[in-house]
């Protein structure tokens, strides 16, 4: 957790966003508080959350770092304003604080109550049920979740990561040491057993309908309509239907670059565990290798780490899982706008036409891996598309 990762832009247009002057915004105008009651966030939050400093003994961390005395971190009020300026929804105010001891922690406080605080209550109780692998993939640790209270609102308070450690990943700044790291982590997610904890915590999420995959493919193709062409989803079908259920495994469920921190010593870090849980086999690596596959020296990397194993065999099912969860992710949104969405809309073709593409290059690439006899050979014939 780093200035970057809480603002989401580029450290350098930092001071164009939260200059560092002496008065700090506390309060919100007419036109603000309509947003705030449209989404459903009281408009005395930033009192709510002075409160919520005060009971925990905790102290908002202003100073970004000494070399950026231009920057300051932003109060609640800030935040919002800056969410409502762009125009962008939001849950938390995700910020830094000082404990009794004096350390820094990240602290992600909930806006609204509701759905919002389950969410919050999910992260928490996968962070505190994986704790053991959070460390093992040297993630930042859940260290408390506060409950909320009639005057306070909920939060959880997590290890931070300092600007001096690191940065957010972006498709540029990712080197191959990252994304060979990368690989290796996802691989230990997906070699950690997720069977007990799921049967002792019942309200871990199962994501993508992980237990049956192939009938999730080929029910979201059917559902997109005439979306995609006919010879895509029949490509669909006999790629992707042929082999077995992939495997079941622990998932981040939202391994895009921007909750990826590149750190100096060439490894990375994962935070944001709030959609984490059952996944399938290559959910994980479809997601982040979509983000870096435009750059041929990390789509390399990435493979040979991730696909083959110590001894230098290609692991199969990994390759099929990789571009499984490209093909899901992305006929979920194509499904989602051919049933919700005005597909004459010119934004709406361009975003059809992206994920189109999407699994059409996802298609193209697994073709091209896996051209060899070897690999046929090891799957059943494939059950193609009912129609």
């Amino acid at each position: 957790m780093n200035f970057e990762r809480i603002i989401g832009s580029s450290h350098e247009n930092a001071p164009d966003i939260f200059p560092n002057r002496e008065e700090k915004e506390a309060s919100f105008n007419d036109v603000e508080k309509e947003w705030l009651e449209k989404e459903g966030i009281p408009e005395n939050i930033q009192e709510r959350i002075n409160r919520l400093f005060s009971d925990n003994e905790l102290a908002l961390v202003s100073e970004v770092s000494p070399q950026t005395p231009e920057i300051r971190y932003p109060t609640a009020c800030e935040w919002l304003k800056h969410r409502m300026k762009y125009h962008r929804g939001t849950k938390f105010y995700p910020c830094f604080v000082k404990d009794e001891t004096g350390d820094t922690r990240f602290m992600k406080v909930d806006f609204r109550g509701g759905a919002t605080l389950d969410s919050l209550r999910s992260e928490s109780k996968i962070m505190s049920t994986f704790d053991n692998e959070l460390r093992e993939l040297g993630s930042p640790r859940m260290l408390q979740l506060i409950d909320p209270t009639e005057d306070t609102p909920a939060a959880i308070i997590i290890e931070s990561i300092s600007m001096n450690e690191g940065q957010v990943a972006t498709s540029k700044n990712m080197t191959p040491d990252h994304v060979a790291d990368m690989a290796k982590k996802i691989r230990y997610m997906e070699s950690i057993d997720v069977s007990a904890s799921v049967t002792q915590h019942p309200e871990i999420k199962n994501l993508s309908k992980a237990r049956r995959v192939n009938e999730e493919i080929r029910d979201l193709a059917n559902r997109s309509g005439n979306i995609i062409h006919q010879d895509v989803k029949e490509k669909v079908a006999s790629l992707f239907l042929g082999g077995p259920e992939l495997p079941i495994v622990f998932a981040h469920g939202d391994l895009t670059l921007k909750n990826v921190m590149n750190k100096n010593d060439g490894t990375v870090s994962l935070v944001d565990w709030e959609l984490a849980g059952v996944g399938f086999l290559g959910q994980d690596a479809g997601k982040f290798y979509k983000d870096i596959r435009t750059n041929p020296e990390n789509r390399e990397i990435f493979q040979k780490s991730y696909f083959y194993d110590e001894s230098g065999t290609l692991d199969i099912d990994r390759v099929r899982g990789l571009f499984s969860g490209i093909v899901v992710e992305n006929l979920v949104h194509l499904v989602w706008r051919a049933e919700n969405a005005d597909l004459l809309d010119p934004k709406i073709q361009n975003e059809v036409a992206t994920f189109r593409s999407n699994i059409e290059n996802a298609i193209s690439e697994y073709e091209s891996i896996t051209s060899n006899r070897y690999y046929y050979e090891y799957f059943s014939l494939p059950t193609l598309l009912k129609h």
